[in-house]
């Protein structure tokens, strides 16, 4: 009996053992299947919406990047130089002009009366003074005609004197004593109205050059007045000043302007500078006399940095940009424009083609190819000097490596994905 009992517990302790195992099989075969299906629904995404650079290591160039437009060096601004009303209108903005073109016309009827009382002023006064001198050179053609009378009186009563005075030395007695003195005495006087006549003549000759020089004088007021009006007359004629690109109009038929209103601007079309909006917290990079690339979207223009605002507009600060290569055919105003300025350059480091949303000098983890290339995984990266396109590696890759650089926002916080 107790043989039976002991027999039948040797069974149960050995199906128990046997159940067991068959448990613990099942609970690891549970097990290898739930991993595997947690393998199976790991994060996936198309290969080919993922891209992806590779790490290098060499020289980095350091630059960055803005938009502008192309503007004018200069512009110049035309006002009226005389107040009128504005009777036509004959150029636009965008317009090419040629220096002596009309780009308006003002009308100022008592502006016109004005140049034409000053004409006739003058006429009036030149034939007043060609009268006046006329009678000057008269009055002077006299006074020699006097002094040629004094003159042939003075060597008549001359020679008399002279030769009375021989036969008195002689002492023959044929003149007498008398005689000798008036003919002395008339000498004298005719030499004295000869003297005096010149004096005359010297004084009126003076008298004529400073009244020709006070004609000459009134005449050259009058004329410098005609023309200053003549010219107020002209510049109701708006004309362009150099061969330029008409930039705004500022005026419209019919408006009344005023002396010094503003009418239009010019620029040169082939004086042009690039306006390059920098990011305010980039300008601290940016100097005068910097390298710049300008691109049109059609060609490149080679320039240097030659002006920074000081003010911010709207998280930007304009750089103006000196174009010092030849400008392409596109090349007008306001053409939009994007530049790449040259900050420095870094020998020997490692770099990448910048990453979505990585800023320069960062820490971030982002997706670095692993699993012969079928996975990324995150890694941790320290990020340095960032260019337009391009970013230093301080840390966590190598030569070699290959890290997402497109957007990957919308993975979440998956450590891995795969790419299907």
């Amino acid at each position: 009996m107790d043989r039976i009992k002991q027999k039948e517990k040797s069974n149960f302790l050995t199906r128990i053992k046997k159940y067991s195992f068959i448990v613990v099989a099942a609970a690891s075969g549970v097990a290898a299947l739930y991993w595997l299906s947690l393998g199976s629904s790991a994060y996936v995404v198309k290969r080919d919406t993922v891209l992806l650079d590779e790490v290098k290591q060499g020289q980095l160039n350091i630059q960055i990047r803005a938009s502008g437009e192309l503007a004018a060096r200069n512009i110049r601004w035309i006002s009226a130089k005389s107040a009128g009303r504005v009777e036509q209108l004959l150029s636009k903005a965008g317009d090419e002009v040629k220096k002596g073109d009309l780009i308006a016309v003002l009308s100022n009827p008592q502006l016109v009366q004005e140049l034409e009382e000053a004409r006739l002023q003058l006429g009036i006064a030149q034939i007043e003074a060609k009268v006046e001198l006329i009678e000057q050179d008269n009055q002077l053609e006299e006074q020699k005609a006097l002094l040629l009378e004094a003159d042939v009186d003075y060597i008549a009563a001359r020679k008399t004197y002279e030769a009375l005075e021989m036969l008195n030395n002689n002492g023959t007695g044929a003149i007498s004593r008398l005689d000798f003195i008036r003919a002395e005495s008339e000498s004298r006087r005719f030499e004295l109205r000869k003297t005096l006549q010149e004096k005359r003549i010297a004084i009126q000759e003076k008298n004529v050059v400073s009244q020709k020089e006070a004609i000459l004088a009134r005449l050259d007021i009058l004329e410098k007045s005609l023309q200053s009006l003549q010219q107020r007359v002209d510049e109701l004629n708006i004309r362009a000043e150099f061969d330029s690109v008409v930039q705004t109009v500022l005026i419209e038929p019919g408006q009344e302007l005023v002396l010094g209103s503003n009418i239009t601007t010019l620029a040169r079309k082939d004086e042009l500078i690039a306006e390059l909006q920098v990011p305010e917290i980039q300008i601290q990079q940016v100097k005068i006399n910097q390298s710049v690339e300008i691109d049109t979207r059609s060609s490149k223009i080679s320039g240097h940095v030659i002006r920074i605002h000081p003010g911010v507009t709207n998280g930007t600060v304009q750089v103006d940009i000196d174009l010092t290569g030849p400008l392409p055919a596109e090349s007008r105003m306001n053409l939009s424009v994007d530049g790449l300025i040259n900050i420095t350059d870094i020998q020997n480091t490692l770099y990448v083609r910048r990453p979505v949303y990585v800023q320069s000098n960062s820490k971030t983890r982002l997706y670095k190819l692993t699993g012969g290339g079928s996975e990324v995984a995150l890694t941790a990266v320290s990020f340095g000097e960032a260019s337009a396109d391009i970013i230093q590696i301080k840390e966590g890759l190598k030569p070699g490596d290959r890290i997402v650089v497109s957007d990957t926002s919308a993975w979440g916080s998956h450590e891995m994905v795969r790419l299907n």
